[in-house]
């Protein structure tokens, strides 16, 4: 087991209240999204100098669990409109506004998290589901966030 090096304490598992980051003033960021985890598991020492991840693979596997877990909308293959993720039906892009989606997660070894975004939405006029405007820039922009946030909190890999 990891030891902290300045209290000499085994990392034992912790709660964050919640880590927050965003995407704002991120070099390539084309998209204000912003991000939070509540509460927010990790590895840590008594006297707060070592912050990790709680397993290895934490923040890989979270990642691509976010886009799976949020409804988004879909964008026909070669470059073609969107459309609902629930229903098919055709959304305009230019009527996507800034909206809060959440998502639960309970992990094998963590504790049950949610993770709140809050990114470009839309609602389909046709089923009335919000979902996340995902292209690869909105896609990039929630990685700069998540980054952001292991950052702010200084967590580091397990």
């Amino acid at each position: 087991m990891k030891r902290c090096k300045q209290c000499g304490d085994e990392l034992t598992a912790r709660q964050l209240p919640s880590m927050a980051g965003s995407s704002v003033g991120q070099k390539g960021a084309g998209n204000d999204v912003r991000l939070v985890i509540q509460p927010m598991p990790y590895l840590g020492c008594s006297c707060g100098a070592e912050r990790r991840a709680p397993f290895p693979d934490f923040f890989p596997e979270v990642r691509p669990m976010i886009n799976d877990k949020l409804p988004v909308a879909k964008r026909a293959m070669f470059g073609g409109k969107l459309s609902c993720g629930s229903c098919g039906h055709p959304l305009a892009s230019d009527l996507a506004a800034m909206r809060t989606f959440r998502a639960s997660f309970a992990l094998e070894g963590t504790i049950p998290f949610v993770v709140e975004i809050v990114a470009k939405g839309l609602t389909c006029a046709s089923c009335g589901s919000e979902q996340l405007a995902l292209d690869k820039q909105l896609d990039s922009d929630l990685s700069d966030a998540l980054i952001d946030a292991i950052d702010r909190e200084r967590i580091k890999p397990t």
